[in-house]
């Protein structure tokens, strides 16, 4: 522990051993994010010929649930390879620690997994046998998704061809052809038959055993489970490859028309059939090619949708996200089942921390997803209640009384859903969110507090303790930080609450930055509410106190302008307006001409935001007004009759202006004039 590889990665402890290697988790000094490192040593065995072969061949894959190669590392006697770090728990250790899991998770869990093998048969010609399938090498992460990994024994094979090397597999797992009798002609009907075996493990607990008839059927084990499940995990099994599913596209489309396979729905088809036989033997040659058009229309949709995910994911990456929303869109219109389509349009749609749009932006991401699809009875995800969940989460960010509103109503109607009821699906903190939401769509003069401010405490308990992803921690966060910076006054320790929680989200952000599959999006809008709020604080502090959090809000505010452009003029002169206050506080009862030890350059900070705006805005008359106060404080300061001349002269062309033209100034204007000219007065600049 604490070794540190390429000056860049410092091992911090050990995640896993192996018979071959043994991996640590791993913090990148230079980014700041955490990576798996696979380690042995670097010798001529067989055992490091095959570790840099699943190297190789990993790094020449892309998929979101195989973990990537992003370095390799030999040092001396030591072999490394840097990987995504996948944070979650295998499957089997889950089995053993709660027993067998339900046939929805299964199903899920099932449908993720017939897509990585899918990826891995048809992303060379010759198609990637993984042969390793198991619970143990797939790992349930925070967010829900399952990531394979340990590609150690996966290797490309030949349709048709004996593979002569090693047999290897796990015992329980490995198809018949995978053992030492068998036929050793290995493809993708292997890793189906492994993952029937993997299916079989989840939803009983029980160890398949060897072929023949590796797997009973699951309903002499549990009578609760479904016709439909025990007819999939069989034909997966089956001991002759001809007799299993001939690839995942086959098994995940009994995957997803799994009521269809039950044996009521079995027997009323056969009756159907029988009655219409004469029908069919009449129509034969019509319907034959009926169902040859059926088949290539079914096939060409398919590839459509293939085409279109595919698209809309690289374009994502490449920061195309209108692009992106535009093809997932797309990949919906050719199938519309699959939830996490929907996940990805709907991050696809929001912005990008982009400041001047932000709030309007996100409300027409939430008004697309809820007038397409959760509110149109025509949708296949009409009333989903992990749509309704995800999408209320930002209803609640817009902080507006109709999308409030919307929030909790989306709320309510999770909780009266029989998936909640049901536990088909985890809503964490859905009772913190109603209280939330029901309280923020409330006028101030009906809210109750008390249950609000347990509400948030709860969140925040439960957040903290709880095995979120990254994303939905920080999006509790920012959920905390907005009630927060909503009900300053109202809520205890407000201020100081906000950014105790802002500390924690920059952490994780910062952790998280070079993550691809990270997709918080609100990181610009998190930084301005706790560079504003703590500016607000400042405003209201005592003398002890305002420096602090004077100081904080332009931490936040260096936070923002090191990632992005601030262009709203009104939040620039509250940064510019932390540095004047600042010199005022360090220089507070000094005479003329004495300063502070570093304290000059921030009003000469300030007095540039003030110029800069006014050059773009001539006619801004708030920040105008400011520049003049800032002058006069720095010609005072310095005591400088150059700099007391230019004040003077600015401060009288300003008044002339105002009192000529008649300028009819706003409240706030009028407050800042008149500040301007008792400060010219006290200094006799106004002579």
């Amino acid at each position: 522990m604490g070794k540190i590889l390429k000056n860049r990665y410092e091992l911090l402890t050990e995640l896993g051993r192996g018979g071959m290697s043994t991996v640590y988790l791993a913090r990148d000094l230079n980014l700041g994010s955490y990576w798996a490192v696979k380690h042995m040593k670097n010798n001529a065995s067989s055992e490091l010929f095959a570790f840099k072969k699943e190297a190789e061949l990993l790094a020449g894959l892309s998929h979101p649930d195989i973990p990537r190669i992003v370095d390799r590392i030999e040092d001396f006697d030591d072999y490394y390879v840097v990987m995504d770090f996948v944070d979650g728990v295998s499957l089997g250790k889950k089995i053993v620690s709660e027993g067998p899991v339900s046939e929805a998770d299964l199903i899920n869990w099932a449908k993720m997994l017939c897509s990585i093998l899918q990826y891995l048969h048809t992303v060379h010609d010759d198609p990637i046998i993984y042969r390793d399938m198991k619970p143990d090498n797939i790992i349930l992460t925070q967010s829900g998704r399952v990531k394979l990994i340990d590609f150690g024994i996966a290797k490309e094979c030949k349709h048709g061809m004996r593979d002569d090397g090693e047999c290897y597999g796990t015992r329980g797992y490995a198809a018949p052809e995978q053992y030492k009798s068998g036929s050793n002609i290995l493809d993708e009907r292997t890793d189906i038959y492994s993952l029937g075996c993997t299916m079989f493990y989840l939803v009983t607990g029980k160890v398949p055993g060897k072929a023949p008839n590796a797997c009973p059927p699951v309903r002499t084990i549990n009578s609760d489970l479904s016709d439909g499940i025990q007819f999939i995990i069989s034909k997966a099994t089956m001991d002759d490859p001809k007799d299993r599913y001939q690839n995942t596209n086959e098994m995940l489309e009994d995957l997803e028309h799994i009521a269809e396979l039950s044996s009521e729905y079995r027997e009323t088809m056969r009756k159907r059939i029988l009655v219409f036989s004469i029908c069919f033997i009449m129509s034969i040659v019509f319907g034959a090619i009926s169902v040859w058009g059926y088949f290539r229309m079914k096939t060409e949709v398919a590839n459509n949708y293939q085409v279109a995910y595919t698209n809309a994911f690289y374009m994502e990456r490449s920061g195309n996200y209108t692009g992106a929303a535009d093809s997932y869109a797309r990949a919906i219109t050719y199938y519309d089942k699959d939830y996490n389509t929907y996940v990805k349009l709907f991050n696809a749609l929001l912005p990008h921390d982009d400041e001047e749009e932000f709030q309007e932006k996100t409300k027409l991401a939430i008004d697309r997803m809820c007038g397409s699809y959760i509110d149109n009875s025509g949708s296949y995800m009409y009333n989903d209640p992990r749509l309704m969940y995800i999408v209320g989460k930002k209803c609640i960010e817009v902080n507006e009384i109709s999308y409030l509103t919307k929030a909790a109503d989306y709320f309510e109607a999770i909780k009266d859903s029989d998936m909640y009821k049901n536990g088909d699906y985890a809503f964490p903190n859905l009772d913190q969110y109603i209280v939330i939401s029901q309280a923020m769509a409330n006028t101030i003069d009906s809210q109750d507090f008390v249950s609000f401010s347990k509400a948030l405490d709860e969140l925040e308990k439960n957040t903290v303790n709880g095995q979120l992803a990254a994303e939905d921690v920080l999006q509790n966060y920012y959920t905390l930080i907005l009630m927060y910076s909503t009900y300053p006054t109202d809520l205890s320790n407000s201020y100081d609450h906000m950014q105790e929680l802002g500390m924690r989200a920059y952490d994780l952000i910062v952790q998280n930055m070079d993550n691809e599959n990270f997709t918080f999006n609100s990181s610009f809008s998190l930084y301005k509410m706790l560079a504003i709020g703590n500016y607000n604080a400042g405003l209201t502090a005592t003398d002890e106190n305002m420096a602090t959090y004077f100081n904080r809000s332009l931490e936040w505010f260096d936070r923002i302008e090191a990632l992005y452009t601030i262009n709203d003029n009104e939040t620039l002169i509250k940064k510019a307006n932390c540095y004047e206050k600042l010199f005022k506080y360090y220089n507070k009862g000094n005479d003329v001409g004495v300063v502070a030890e570093d304290s000059l350059p921030l009003l000469e900070n300030a007095m540039k935001i003030y110029e800069d705006i006014t050059l773009k805005d001539p006619d801004y008359m708030l920040c105008r007004i400011k520049r003049g106060i800032a002058y006069i404080e720095y010609a005072h300061a310095t005591n400088d009759e150059e700099h007391i001349a230019y004040a003077k002269s600015y401060y009288h062309e300003l008044v002339n202006e105002i009192n000529n033209a008649s300028v009819e100034l706003s409240t706030t204007e009028a407050y800042q004039f008149s500040s301007l000219t008792d400060l010219a007065n006290l200094y006799g600049y106004d002579e």
